[in-house]
Parts: structure tokens; sequence; C-alpha cells
């Protein structure tokens, strides 16, 4: 029994600057049936290799369990896809080998192949992979994951089974059933939709998620059913012109199936939760313009024609989106590493400060170069603003500036002063003064001035402090010095 597989892409929640992606490849003749394999990943901790290791999980997954074995053997997909497993182990372990403290970041991962109507898949750290059938929850993840071993392979145990039409299959990079129950996801879940099924997950979890969470979905139905109902129904059209019966899937059909194929190389090609959203209309308008020609009566070569030009010219819409996307996804993508790489850059400063602050300085100046470019191009700009504020941060910290709020102590404008020049503290007072008059503030009170000679201005003072002698003495503006008139003040 061979089951036709849709799947979709979601991304829920708050970004906190974890690397998360998800990946999916298919191959439709496959040992005569179709091929799918699925990566939900999340790895935290680990910027600046984070998409590397992503890319090589993939690699080794798609490659190994597509590789050809011997005819017969038993469990075929089975070992394909232990031998996958191996195959991902030995690519995470050159990155571990890489790394000085072996530290390649804290790795969530879902991988998944689906062949025929078997399932198999592996996880580790906190993904959950979910089977939901006939409204009933099951977790199939479960168990495939032992944390004690820190050093040791991502993947080691296997879950497998037989999917069933109707059956729908729910990847996630953490554990889902915290933030919804099974009742509710069992309500959500219509297998005939995936995008809605998706798409009411994301409304559901809105406001109890303080990550992100990445989710792959894919529902099954049974794809003989179709084909015969296909078969069975181009038959039935009539060109009512000439009175002979016409195959008219003999002649559009194939323009179908070439609509379906590259509809199938765009979701390969474009990643992402919004793209896949709108390329997979396309292959659901397709469908639906096929089952249209297979089951209304009245057919004409004019229609045939007309439907001809629909598609040339969604096909040609199709390629014009995609190549937008992929040129908009590689920008967005180009900005990210860059902010990425400016805040391995402000770490690696941090450190540098406690030898070179001048090394350290440039290193600074290096990553808010990056973040400004991100910033004025109007993507990103939260998290650039974030990464600037770090960087000011961080070179105050190696000039050992301290910010502090200010605080109003006095309001000198109560006694008329504008401009005043000079503060000289007292033991219990403190004296503001102006070019002629003298200020005696006590806690928060301004005292009355005092009043000097008009014909001279005061520049600087002292207080003196001998034995509760208390005497002020300024300078003059001619430099000559001088003291109170009376020589002697309270004040």
């Amino acid at each position: 029994m061979a089951l036709k597989v849709q799947y979709e892409f979601l991304f829920a929640g708050r970004d906190e600057g974890s690397f998360l992606e998800n990946y999916a490849y298919e191959v439709n003749e496959h040992r005569g049936d179709s091929g799918h394999v699925f990566v939900c990943l999340e790895i935290q901790n680990n910027p600046s290799e984070a998409e590397a290791m992503g890319e090589a999980i993939f690699s080794a997954l798609k490659t190994t369990f597509f590789a050809e074995t011997e005819p017969g053997a038993e469990s075929e997909g089975y070992l394909r896809f232990e031998n996958s497993l191996k195959a991902i182990n030995r690519a995470v372990s050159d990155f571990r080998k890489g790394k000085l403290n072996k530290h390649i970041g804290t790795v969530h991962a879902i991988v998944a192949a689906i062949e025929g109507n078997s399932l198999y898949l592996s996880q580790c750290g906190d993904s959950e992979a979910y089977l939901i059938r006939k409204r009933f929850v099951s977790i199939v993840s479960e168990g495939l994951y032992d944390p004690s071993q820190k050093d040791g392979d991502l993947f080691m145990s296997i879950a497998n089974g037989d999917l069933e039409p109707g059956d729908f299959v729910l990847f996630c990079t953490t554990r889902l059933l915290r933030y919804v129950t099974k009742t509710d996801l069992s309500r959500i879940v219509l297998p005939s939709s995936v995008q809605r099924t998706l798409s009411d997950l994301r409304d559901q979890l809105s406001g109890e998620i303080l990550g992100r969470i990445g989710f792959i979905g894919a529902g099954t139905s049974l794809l003989e059913e179709r084909k015969s109902l296909q078969d069975e129904d181009s038959e039935t059209f009539q060109d009512f012109g000439s009175g002979e019966k016409t195959n008219v899937m003999a002649s559009f059909g194939p323009l179908m199936q070439k609509a379906k194929k590259y509809h199938h190389i765009m979701m390969e090609r474009v990643r992402g939760a919004k793209i896949f959203e709108k390329t997979g209309a396309i292959g659901r308008f397709t469908d639906s313009i096929q089952y249209r020609l297979t089951r209304e009566q009245g057919v004409t070569k004019e229609k045939i024609l007309a439907l001809f030009i629909v598609v040339i010219l969604l096909l040609s819409g199709g390629i014009w989106f995609v190549r937008n996307g992929q040129v908009k996804n590689a920008e967005l993508l180009s900005y990210d590493q860059k902010l990425q790489a400016a805040s391995q850059m402000i770490s690696d400063a941090e450190s540098q400060a406690q030898n070179d602050k001048k090394a350290a300085g440039s290193i600074l100046q290096s990553a808010e170069d990056k973040a400004k470019e991100v910033l004025n191009s109007g993507q990103y700009r939260d998290k650039a603003r974030e990464i600037l504020t770090k960087i000011q941060g961080a070179r105050d910290a190696m000039d050992n500036i301290k910010h502090v709020s200010a605080v109003v102590a006095a309001d000198l404008s109560t006694q008329g002063v504008s401009s005043a020049i000079g503060m000289v503290p007292g033991r219990d007072r403190y004296f503001v003064f102006d070019a002629h008059k003298l200020y005696q503030v006590m806690l928060d009170k301004v005292q009355s001035p005092i009043n000097f000679e008009q014909n001279e201005d005061i520049i600087s003072g002292i207080y003196f402090d001998e034995k509760d002698d208390k005497r002020w003495q300024y300078s003059s503006d001619d430099h000559s010095g001088g003291r109170f008139p009376q020589g002697r003040s309270d004040h």
C-alpha cells in the first residue's frame, strides 16, 4: 500500500538566538514508491557552526538513506535508515573533533524517513515526534535518547512502524505537550489539510511559549484511490463537437504532472514556513484543476487550451516567485550570519581585553560595523540594536566606565541663579557662587545670597575648616585675592 504524503513547515514563538531549521527531501520513484526524509533541528550555544552542522546532518541522512543496497535484503529501509544515523553521528563527531573543548552546542533534533507506508525516526535532546491516528495522540519518539552520554553519538535508537491513510505525524524541536494537551492537539489536527493544522496549532500556542519552536507536519492519504478515480473518469469525457470520445488526461495529464514536479522542486529548494505556505498552494491548485478535468462534463478543446495558458502563466509566476524568494532568503541569511558573527566578536573581545585592550577595541569596531550594516538595511533592526547595546557595554567595561543617574540636590532657580560658576563643599553644607554672589545650600534649601563688591568678579573659591573657624576665601578677576569685607563670616 503506497501512501501520499503532504507536509508543511512551521516556526512559532520569539527568537532566542538559537539556530532553528527544518529540512525535507522527496524522491517520487524510489523502488516503486515515493520516499521522504525530514530533519527538524535546533542547535543552541554554537552560532558559528550551527548552520554548517545542520547542512551536514541533512546531507548525511539524504545521501545515505537513498543509497543503493543489495536487492532483496530484509528490512532494507530499516538498514538504510540505520546506516544514515551512523553517517550523521560521524559527521557530528568530525565537528566535535575540530573543537578544543569538544563542545558543539546543545542539539535538539528529529530525523525521520517515510518510504511506502513505513515510518523510521530517531531523536535527541528535547525534541519529540507525535502520531495522531483517529484522534488518538501517541508520543512515538519516547525513550530513543540517553542524555547521560554527553560525548557519545547523538542518535542511538530507532523507532519504526507502519502508517495508515489519515495518519498525521508531527515533529517538533521541544516537548509540545508542555504547552498544549493531547485533547487539544487531537482536536486541531486535520490530516487532509496540513497547512490549516499548523496554522491552528500556531494560534493555539500564541502567548504560551517563551522561546521558538520548529515544526514539521505530515499528513497521509491513500494514493491508489485517487489514481484509480482519475483512470476511470478520464475515459468519460466526450468532445460534443465531433461526437467522438477523447481522453483529455492523455493530452493534458503530462502537463499537470510537470506542474506537480516543478512544485516539488520548489518545495525542496526553498525552505522556511512562509515560503512553503505560498508554494504549497501551487500543488493544491494543480490538483484542483486535474480533479475538475476528471469530474466535470463538457470539456472542450477551447477550455483545455485556456487551461493550458493558465498553467503556463502559473508556472512563469512560480519561477519568478521562487527566484525572488531565493534572493530574499539569501539576503536575510547573510544579515543573520553577520549578526551572529558580531555577537561572537563581542565574546572574543571580552576575552581579549584582559591581555590587549587595543586588539579588543578593533574587534568591537568590526562587530559594530556589521551590526550597523544590518541596522541600516532595515532587517533584524531589534536584534541589531541589541548587539550595538552589548558592544557599548563591552567598551564601558573595558574603560571602567560606570553610568549613574543624575540626582537633583537643590533647585538654584528659587533664588534666581541662572549662571553659577562654581560649587564648594563644606562639612555639613555646600556653597554655590556666581560672579558677585555666594549661595549657601543646606540639605535641599538654598539660602539668601551674600553680595560682594560690584567692582570685582569671583572666579574661584575654597572652604576652610580650622577648629570650627569657617572662613571663605575667594579670588577676584584681578588675581589680588581677598576675604569677606568683615574678614569672617558664619556663612
